[in-house]
């Protein structure tokens, strides 16, 4: 499993998967998706997610957030959108 996460700065940190769930959860609080869809969003894309790190000896969260947003892309959209939007507004700031 990887145990270090590459920051974009070139930092080094281990991997956590509560980081992406307490993301999808905010993300999918700004959307009209019932409790369970943000759930099963959770469930789904933290194991995948997990499955990839596992195979790898490092990752970068660019690589993270790549495939958490494509995992979205397929069954929520609308969290998917809502993440984007909170990227952005984060790049702004």
């Amino acid at each position: 499993m990887a145990q270090e996460v590459i920051k974009r700065d070139g930092s080094r940190q281990l991997f956590d998967a509560r980081k992406i769930s307490n993301a999808i959860m905010a993300a999918g609080a700004e959307t009209d998706l019932s409790d369970d869809k943000v759930n099963e969003a959770i469930e789904r894309v933290t194991t995948v997610v997990s499955q990839m790190v596992e195979a790898r000896d490092e990752i970068t969260t660019t690589e993270i957030r790549e495939r958490v947003l494509s995992e979205l892309d397929a069954m929520a959209p609308a969290i998917a959108e809502a993440w984007r939007k909170y990227d952005k507004q984060q790049k702004e700031i």
